[in-house]
């Protein structure tokens, strides 16, 4: 049996794919373990930001970034890496964390539908963060100088919060269905499984279902606590009096 265990965590992906493919390369039983802190992000990061070239370092950190959204993912380990790399696997691999103990799922597929036609009547040139806004129907100065308010898709997912948008994008970034363009401003694409589930509308018409994991919540908000009792008028009025000779008698 072999191992590569990675102490800390890599700066990209691509470094980390070649390393675990170091593994079962004779062909034996071979394992994969990954250990990661949001300490490891701050140090690359600041290694990163010094270094002297700027235009390499803006597209390292979005490495970097994408390598802990990675180590942070409820989606197929496997899948994940294979999209990365411009492939497509349409089942889950079955062996890594996520499938053996894998999370809750829902039908994604309306929340997919959404997300790629929003990216596609944007044209493909906006990140994540103002596609999420587009979705969410954000009055945002620059969405509407753009145009985007009026697309058919401008607020068509205000049901959920920017939070859950972004926990289901990154989902779909994982699983193949778009991909991010760090060369050209981080914009989301459409690939070609996009494409099979925007124009040949795979999913209605054989009953198939996207599934996604269902967006960890940030916490349950606290109930607002009960309004005290107001006390009776009369019993304050009463405990008035009661004080007032109480004060008299010590006078």
């Amino acid at each position: 049996m072999r191992w590569v265990i990675h102490y800390n965590l890599p700066k990209n992906l691509e470094g980390y794919y070649q390393e675990i493919g170091r593994a079962g390369r004779d062909g034996a039983k071979a394992d994969t373990l990954l250990f990661y802190s949001f300490a490891d992000v701050s140090m690359l990061r600041d290694i990163i930001q010094n270094g002297e070239n700027a235009a390499q370092n803006e597209i390292q950190l979005v490495k970097l970034e994408r390598m802990q959204q990675y180590a942070e993912s409820l989606a197929c380990r496997r899948r994940i890496l294979l999209a990365y790399f411009s492939e497509n696997l349409s089942n889950n691999c079955g062996n890594c964390d996520i499938c053996r103990n894998p999370p809750q799922y829902i039908d994604g597929t309306q929340i997919a539908q959404k997300a790629l036609s929003a990216v596609y009547r944007v044209n493909e040139q906006v990140p994540m963060g103002m596609l999420i806004d587009v979705l969410r129907g954000s009055g945002r100065k620059e969405i509407r100088q753009l145009g985007y308010d009026t697309i058919k898709t401008y607020g068509a997912g205000r049901d959920l919060s920017q939070w859950d948008w972004q926990q289901y994008l990154m989902q779909l970034v994982n699983l193949g269905y778009l991909e991010i363009a760090y060369d050209a401003n981080s914009v989301l694409r459409l690939t070609a499984a996009s494409h099979e589930v925007l124009f040949k509308e795979q999913n209605s018409a054989t009953g198939e279902t996207l599934q996604l994991q269902r967006a960890p919540g940030r916490g349950k908000p606290q109930p607002k606590p009960s309004p005290k009792p107001r006390p009776n008028k009369s019993a304050c009025d009463e405990l008035f009096e009661q004080l007032r000779q109480v004060r008299k008698e010590i006078a």
